[in-house]
């Protein structure tokens, strides 16, 4: 993140007391978890490169609207499967996932974060993890 550094910020490996945004690849870990017990923000990608954009606009501020636009949903990037959920329960929560910005997956995909079983799943399938 040289344009980070070019605009006057600092880029840390590990968030402290003295982190005031993260930029998340995905909604987890223990980087994630930790700005997030703190109230630290946390944003995509995009919102270096909005601001690296903006960088010569002497008026520019960041508005609420604009924390929002790039604000990480709560599944960001997460690759969910949904297990032994009728037709269309499943369509519902496929549709709230993406919209919160998971990536539903088939229970056998191998890089799964997450899994939801149906509270009257028996046996969960073989995973793909």
């Amino acid at each position: 993140y040289r344009s980070v550094q070019n605009m006057g910020g600092s880029v840390m490996q590990k968030p402290n007391h003295t982190t005031t945004h993260m930029v998340a690849r995905k909604a987890m870990g223990d980087k994630y978890d930790y700005c997030g017990l703190f109230g630290i923000p946390r944003f995509k990608k995009g919102f270096i490169e909005m601001l690296w954009e903006r960088r010569d606009d002497a008026d520019f501020e960041i508005t609420p609207e604009l924390e929002q636009e790039f604000k990480v949903p709560c599944f960001f990037n997460l690759n969910i499967a949904f297990v032994g959920f009728p037709p269309e329960q499943l369509s519902d929560m496929t549709f709230h996932c993406q919209n919160c910005g998971g990536i539903v997956r088939e229970p056998t995909h191998g890089h799964l974060d997450v899994v939801v079983a149906h509270s009257e799943v028996k046996d969960i399938p073989e995973i793909g993890n």
